[in-house]
């Protein structure tokens, strides 16, 4: 039987111990809240019928005042508050509100500690707060500030790690010496922060107002709650809070204009494009001269295109970027929006001439910024501008196979043609195929007309990929169109020694041996192409044209039939076909040819009836 009392005497004990030793906490949470707890009131807080409507806690500033949050006692008929050792400390009233920073100045009577002030609040620093618990008895816990606001002037409110109840309301925040560095705010669940300590006791005291002769206020309900709301909801990120504090804000003061502003900012964030919109432009009408305003504006209208082919917002968009870089050229940033606007009217000159001067801002990625330069440039036509900008890009990114081919092209469209050949080798180099791009390489130089230079440059390429056909083939190519047919020749048959199936090279083998008028190698040649590609007609008809320089009209006739065959409206298949009638003394069939052409080809059929005795 005693052994049972006992149990349930240990149990008991158990339960009336205080909340906070139930609780884990850090070695500095608990040893800060025995060194420092009697700085800290737990209080109770009743409405006018004694009932409870909050708990929270106070910051013990001196032997009569202690300060916590507003809010918490704004409806308060009593407040009841206790020491570190549970004894009762007597609220008389209010000394002073600051319903900016959402802080209460209480009178006490004087039974607790005094915390001294600590160190002031910055990012990283550790802090524990103090404050009561569920129970009422004082706890404690360990975080990190994460980011410090401007809420009000000289007065940097901070974002913490702490994860407290709704009972740390106007809690200490102390140091790792245990001295005051703050109070805890707890608004409700998403809103926590911290007020620093010099704003807590730059609070100075005035009239004693007792509870019981006050009228009570919900001061969440009111503007100013709202004000300090909206921004710090907008501050760490709780859009939706937001949006709805700072327009309860812009309808009571329609003329405050940096309610006006966040809240635009806050739509904006949330891509609700038509609300942002409206407050920016809302905020235009109010002040004509708010160069962010307009820039805002023209920012959110340019987003707003249902899809690429969407240019309905953009003119007004480019209009009131435009009057934002007029009332403040230091927008430099908002220079990237015009280009947007402009690019997507596809005037590429002035969404270049923008995208430029975005980037004398410096920009922290200056190469997207490049890219679009050098995009907007080449369809401009500017071509030696576009490479610049692709030149900057490679710069940065060397390693940039796509830019560096996109320099490349601008390079040859801008007649910089050495330049652009080094780029191309550039590319393939980088992509790890040497060879790839000299195709372009030969192709530039072709069109300029520099045969020298491109016969170089497939030279260059038969070095890089000596068992390439292609490579052989464009030399031949190039030596062809300057009537070097014997250096053509030992090309293509380089050629299709690799590929005996490469019928284009037996053709201008073919080709190259009729002009040389060795004709019985270019009926061979001819006679190879047709058997790799019997239904291509050119084959067949210079095959046939050999055959009739060397007399050989009978094979020469079936030659240019399967041409005809193939292309019944060739008009100089036909032609040859008649000659070789005539030649074969059919001049019959001649005849109908000429009736053929005269539908086609009225001049050629005079020609070949004129043959016709």
């Amino acid at each position: 039987m005693k052994a049972k009392n006992f149990f349930f005497t240990v149990l008991c004990l158990a339960v009336l111990l205080p909340a906070a030793s139930l609780f884990a906490q850090s070695d500095l949470a608990a040893k800060l809240l025995t060194q420092s707890g009697n700085g800290v009131l737990t209080l109770v807080v009743y409405d006018k019928d004694k009932n409870e409507i909050g708990r929270g806690a106070a910051v013990v500033l001196s032997e009569t005042t202690a300060a916590t949050t507003y809010h918490l006692v704004c409806k308060a008929a009593d407040v009841k508050a206790f020491n570190f050792k549970k004894k009762k400390v007597d609220v008389e009233g209010l000394l002073a509100v600051d319903k900016t920073l959402d802080l209460a100045l209480l009178q006490i009577d004087g039974k607790a500690g005094v915390l001294p002030a600590g160190a002031a609040l910055a990012p990283n620093m550790t802090v524990v707060a103090l404050g009561s618990d569920k129970a009422g008895d004082l706890s404690a816990a360990e975080g990190k500030i994460r980011k410090l606001f401007d809420l009000a002037p000289n007065a940097k409110v901070a974002d913490s790690s702490l994860g407290l109840t709704d009972e740390f309301d106007g809690g200490a925040v102390l140091d790792e010496t245990g001295k005051l560095a703050g109070l805890m705010n707890v608004y409700e669940l998403r809103l926590r922060f911290i007020v620093p300590a010099s704003a807590v006791s730059a609070m100075r005291a005035g009239t004693l107002v007792p509870f019981k002769s006050r009228t009570a206020e919900d001061f969440k309900e009111s503007v100013e709650a709202a004000w300090l709301a909206g921004r710090m909801y907008m501050w760490l990120d709780v859009g939706r809070s937001a949006a709805q504090s700072l327009d309860k804000v812009t309808k009571a003061q329609p003329a405050n204009m940096e309610a006006w502003k966040y809240l635009a900012e806050v739509y904006e964030n949330q891509r609700d494009f038509e609300k942002a919109a409206a407050t920016y432009d809302q905020l235009t009408k109010i002040d004509p001269q708010n160069a962010g305003a307009f820039a805002g504006l023209g920012r959110i209208q340019s987003r707003m295109r249902k899809n690429y082919e969407d240019t309905s917002n953009l003119g007004k968009a480019a209009e009131n970027l435009e009057t934002a870089l007029r009332l403040d050229p230091s927008l430099i940033a908002s220079y990237q929006d015009l280009g947007n606007c402009y690019e997507g009217l596809r005037e590429w000159a002035k969404a270049g001439d923008a995208y430029e001067k975005f980037l004398t801002s410096n920009p922290a990625n200056p190469v997207s910024a490049y890219k679009m330069l050098g995009n907007v440039r080449r369809e401009a036509g500017q071509f030696e501008a576009a490479a610049a900008a692709y030149a900057e890009v490679v710069k940065l990114n060397p390693d940039d196979a796509y830019q560096n081919y996109q320099l490349a092209q601008m390079l040859e469209k801008a007649q910089k043609y050495d330049e652009a050949e080094a780029a191309y080798i550039k590319t393939g180099e980088i992509s790890g195929e040497h060879g790839k791009y000299f195709p372009n390489i030969v192709a530039m130089y072709d069109a300029a007309k520099m045969t020298d230079k491109a016969i170089a440059a497939c030279k260059k390429m038969i070095e890089v990929a000596p068992n390439n056909e292609q490579s052989y083939y464009n030399l031949g190519m190039e030596y062809q169109k300057i009537q070097k047919n014997a250096e053509a020749i030992e090309a293509f048959q380089k050629a299709v020694e690799i590929k005996p199936t490469f019928d284009y090279a037996w053709f201008q083998i073919g080709s190259c041996y009729y002009a040389l008028k060795n004709y019985a190698k270019a009926i061979t040649a001819f006679q190879k192409n047709t058997e790799l590609v019997p239904d291509q007609i050119y084959g067949w008809m210079y095959l046939g044209m050999s055959q009739m320089q060397i007399k050989q009209f009978a094979p020469a006739l079936e030659s240019m039939k399967k041409a005809v065959d193939i292309r019944p409206d060739n008009t100089d298949a036909l032609f040859n076909l008649g000659v070789i009638y005539l030649n074969l003394r059919d001049k019959f069939s001649a005849q109908e040819i000429v009736k053929k052409l005269q539908e086609i080809d009225p001049a050629k059929a005079a020609k070949l009836k004129s043959y016709i005795k």
